[in-house]
This record gives structure tokens, C-alpha cells and sequence, in this order.
């Protein structure tokens, strides 16, 4: 079974705490363009993660259920940059090394490299 666009959002809400449809901190659009910064950057590490041809990135909240891009051992690097991306937007001390750990959880999964 391929994963959506949508089951990444519903997981990156998940991490984020932000699962209150009518008050979300992050609005999809936002995620999305997240997530396309983070499949610019998985590309340039490592281009043989991609399952579909380009265009690989998510242009619009309309395209919510296409199939995640990516072979699936990269759902969840994705995941942890999305969430890592966004955290960094909030002013909290705990968020920033919070999302520092989840943006070096995306390098150590993408690049097999588990040096600390």
C-alpha cells in the first residue's frame, strides 16, 4: 500500500502536537511547503529515493492524496524534517534543540552517516 501526501500531514500533526482541526498552528499549505523543501534536499543527497518521475513536489493542498513521492524507508526522514523545518519557526528554547534533533535524525537516516 503506497502512502498519501495527507497520511504524512496526519503524522508530521501528529510529532508537532498540533491535531486541532480548528485551531492548527500550522496550516497544510505550510507543511506542504516544508515538505517540498525537504524533498529538495533529500534529491540532492540521495536522488534514487524518488519513486515518480518529476514533477516529485506537492505544488498544492489539492494534491493531498497523491502518493507519498518516495520509496518508503524515506517516509519517515521526511517526516522528521517537516517537523524540524517548523519547530524551528517557534521561539521556545526546547523547540529549537528539539527541532535540531529531528533535522539531524533526517541527515543520519538519508545518509546512513550515525556519528553524532
Amino acid at each position: 500500500m503506497a502512502w498519501t501526501i495527507n497520511e504524512a500531514i496526519a503524522s508530521i500533526r501528529e510529532i508537532l502536537k498540533d491535531e486541532v482541526s480548528d485551531a492548527y498552528r500550522y496550516s497544510d499549505e505550510s507543511l506542504i511547503r516544508i515538505m517540498n523543501i525537504g524533498f529538495t534536499e533529500l534529491h540532492t543527497k540521495r536522488p534514487d529515493a524518488f519513486i515518480v518521475s518529476e514533477p516529485w513536489t506537492v505544488a498544492k493542498v489539492s494534491d493531498m492524496d497523491a502518493e507519498f513521492p518516495v520509496a518508503l524507508n524515506f517516509f519517515n526522514p521526511i517526516i522528521y524534517f517537516v517537523c524540524g523545518y517548523a519547530e524551528l519557526r517557534d521561539d521556545e528554547y526546547s523547540r529549537d534543540q528539539r527541532a535540531a534533533i529531528l533535522l539531524e535524525q533526517f541527515r543520519m537516516e538519508v545518509t546512513g552517516d550515525k556519528r553524532v
